[in-house]
């Protein structure tokens, strides 16, 4: 009997009409009490998506409705290599902000991605972010009635979508609704939804091989081939992956070749960044920092 795993948790958000808009997929740990706490935000983002896109399918998941998932910076420097438009990029409100993570940000729009201020509080930090954002979530819960009427005047006017969470009672979404907001999202509506499945995990061996190779210059497909052909649940994933809702540009792939062909090196790059930061609990931090670097 094959063991099942937690993967991740899901959480509905929704419309004014009640109507599910999009899921929030959340961290939880592997272990007997599913706990929300992890120490490494890059550990944790990096999970959430090679469980999403990878072990279980988005679109089992989430179905035609797009992902929301917190995006470490590191993460946002370097962006996964799947689908932007199947995910939003929740920016949290500790992230520090600089030119490096604007242009990011940016190229990420440009790509079809949406952008929500997580927990958001004005401050000198977030300003530059307020041009680049679709969506602004307000912790309704933290704040007072004319706390959240201040942001709602604020934002809705200039365009911005306000979604409204931690929504714990029938009378805060009614108020919410009334001021204009369009998204909610708390216990009230719905609790975060454990979801399992079969997590198989890679070589270690393998994945530091791969990571060390991509960082010649001169690596080749067939070189690359070589390396994932050793381990076959790899090779099984990558194949998963490339036919999958998250690369909707990319016809049906057979062969280990052609998916490298296929994908191309930076988004192989990308991928195996994932692989190490999500899955290698041991690795070295330099390797670590490595596989982050372009």
């Amino acid at each position: 009997m094959s063991i099942r795993h937690v993967l991740l948790a899901r959480q509905p958000i929704y419309n004014q009409a009640l109507e599910i808009s999009a899921y929030e997929l959340l961290f939880r740990s592997t272990d007997t009490n599913n706990s929300a706490d992890f120490k490494d935000g890059d550990k944790a983002t990096s999970q959430v998506l090679l469980n999403a896109f990878g072990e279980a399918g988005l679109e089992s998941i989430c179905g035609s409705h797009p992902a929301y998932i917190n995006f470490t910076k590191n993460l946002i420097l370097e962006l996964p290599p799947f689908n932007p438009s199947q995910f939003v990029i929740e920016i949290l409100e500790d992230i520090q902000v600089d030119d490096a993570l604007i242009n990011a940000l940016q190229r990420a729009k440009s790509q079809g991605s949406k952008l929500a201020l997580d927990d958001f509080v004005l401050d000198h930090n977030s300003a530059p972010l307020l041009h680049l954002a679709d969506i602004i979530k307000v912790d309704v819960l933290s704040l007072s009635e004319k706390q959240i009427e201040r942001f709602a005047k604020a934002f809705i006017p200039r365009g911005m979508t306000m979604l409204a969470e931690k929504v714990e009672t029938h009378e805060m979404f009614q108020f919410c609704k009334d001021l204009g907001f369009k998204l909610f999202q708390g216990y009230f509506l719905s609790r975060p939804k454990i979801i399992e499945g079969h997590a198989i995990p890679e070589n270690k061996l393998i994945v530091l091989r791969l990571l060390r190779e991509l960082q010649n210059a001169d690596i080749n497909g067939a070189s690359m081939a070589d390396i994932l052909s050793q381990d076959p649940q790899m090779s099984y994933k990558l194949l998963k992956l490339v036919n999958s809702a998250a690369f909707v540009r990319v016809s049906k792939c057979t062969s280990l070749q052609q998916a490298i062909a296929t994908l191309g090196l930076d988004h192989i790059r990308r991928w195996a960044s994932l692989l190490a930061l999500g899955n290698l609990e041991d690795k070295p931090l330099a390797l670590r920092q490595t596989s982050l670097e372009r």
